[in-house]
């Protein structure tokens, strides 16, 4: 079983990636896409959600 770091780790690699995903696909509908990444928030602490989407800001500068 993963320990809480670990589960937190993946958690924002989940995250990054959906939201990657969606920016990377603006012009494209994905469908579920939007209920993917709010369910994969809705587990996760707010600070980590926070990074995960300051970090994403940055890249897509």
């Amino acid at each position: 079983m993963p320990g809480n770091q670990e589960l937190r780790r993946e958690q924002t690699e989940r995250l990054f990636d959906l939201l990657k995903l969606k920016n990377d696909n603006k012009d494209i509908e994905i469908r579920g896409l939007d209920v993917l990444i709010t369910r994969a928030k809705a587990s996760m602490v707010q600070e980590d959600v926070a990074w995960v989407e300051k970090a994403l800001a940055e890249l897509y500068k």
